[in-house]
């Protein structure tokens, strides 16, 4: 499980789109609310891959935001997991919903976002 959750956080601060499909199922759905002045939008796995892809491949990283796992909860082949990330100044917490299949564990449902929608 801990290792499914680093590789999703490291996908992130390296913007990894190899590591976001080797840490998630293909058919992932993400949903985000309060990105962006969106209140909610839900986009594909491969369009995630697409914006790591291409915020890699202009040199953007972000391995300076700090990140925590603040819960898990595993019910045979099913688990919750939140996590918590500042970046630039904002929280953001995903929930994420992970299957285990072939052995391993898999994000197959994400959703993030500012708890906090802005003023």
């Amino acid at each position: 499980m801990r290792a499914v959750l680093d590789a999703k956080i490291e996908a992130h601060a390296h913007y990894s789109h190899a590591l976001l499909h080797q840490s998630h199922t293909p058919d992932c759905l993400y949903y985000r609310v309060n990105v962006e002045g969106v209140p909610f939008a839900w986009g594909t796995l491969s369009e995630a891959a697409a914006r790591y892809a291409a915020n890699a491949e202009a040199g953007i990283q972000d391995r300076e935001s700090p990140w925590n796992i603040l819960k898990v909860e595993v019910r045979g082949n099913v688990a919750a997991a939140k996590l918590e990330v500042r970046v630039g100044g904002v929280r953001f917490i995903d929930h994420l919903l992970l299957v285990r299949t072939g052995g391993q564990w898999r994000i197959s449902a994400a959703a993030w976002g500012n708890p906090v929608p802005p003023p």
